[in-house]
């Protein structure tokens, strides 16, 4: 029985992203790398853009235990960077090169499930670290719900686990390259410093993103005020971790971008 557990096709490691999926681009690499092959060309097909769609409106795929998962994911930077998709598309993109190199991918997967399998009898952490995906599971779908940019969800979402789990899934796991947040290009402004530019407060600016369709008001449990940016908002907002006043520990705010003082003014901002 093999011990592997990475998959490995023709020799060449097929490297994974940090939600499972396979990088397209190292299966070429397997396949010889014949340039009429190439991933791009293939995901351009008729019938591969049914199959990703298909897969992506099944939302109990199989392999969607990561949280909010997309079938196809493209990392243009970074230490990894390629197309990674799922399983199945895997296997599609073999048969598409070819029989003799589809049966190569079934029995890589093959030697990977019997690699893990082995694995998985002979640790005694098999369901701490069960819980400890979960918990990153539920943080990262939680995370990605509020807005967070993938990097930022992924990364807060690991320390979340580590927190409630004391496991490091990254390094359980062997994800070997965990998107880091991009780096913020521009200062972030809040609704007093937005009140500021327009001569108002902190209400009249939260109420001038309102009444121009940026964010719209809710009533929390102890019945305070709670702003959340729409869709139209949401390309002018970041959430982000606040230090709490007058005590320890964080909490989480929205947050504008600079852009968004122009984008009022354009539909008439405040005297």
């Amino acid at each position: 029985m093999s011990n592997t557990t990475t998959l490995t096709i023709a020799s060449t490691k097929i490297n994974q992203d940090a939600e499972g999926r396979f990088c397209l681009n190292d299966c070429h690499r397997a396949a010889g790398g014949e340039n009429g092959k190439r991933p791009s060309l293939w995901l351009t097909n008729k019938q591969t853009k049914e199959l990703v769609r298909e897969i992506a409106e099944n939302s109990q795929s199989k392999n969607s235990c990561f949280g909010d998962f997309q079938p196809v994911s493209t990392v243009t930077g970074g230490n990894a960077p390629g197309t990674y998709v799922c399983k199945e598309l895997v296997y599609a993109y073999a048969m598409w090169i070819s029989p003799s190199f589809n049966l190569t991918v079934i029995r890589a997967f093959d030697d990977l499930v019997q690699g893990k399998m082995s694995r998985t009898k002979n640790m005694d952490t098999t369901l701490p670290l069960r819980r400890a995906r979960l918990a990153f599971s539920a943080a990262l779908r939680f995370n990605k719900q509020m807005g967070m940019e993938v990097g930022q969800a992924r990364l807060k979402a690991l320390a979340t686990a580590k927190a409630q789990t004391g496991i490091d899934v990254a390094k359980a796991y062997g994800w070997e390259a965990v998107s880091q947040p991009a780096p913020v290009q521009a200062r972030t402004l809040n609704a007093t410093e937005i009140g500021q530019h327009f001569g108002t407060n902190a209400r009249g600016a939260n109420l001038l993103l309102k009444s121009s369709g940026y964010q719209t008001d809710s009533r929390d449990a102890k019945g305070r005020i709670v702003w959340t940016p729409t869709e139209k908002g949401r390309a002018y907002a970041r959430l982000e971790d606040q230090t709490k006043a007058h005590a320890e520990g964080t909490v989480q705010q929205w947050r504008w971008y600079p852009s968004v003082l122009d984008a009022l003014e354009g539909e008439g901002g405040v005297a």
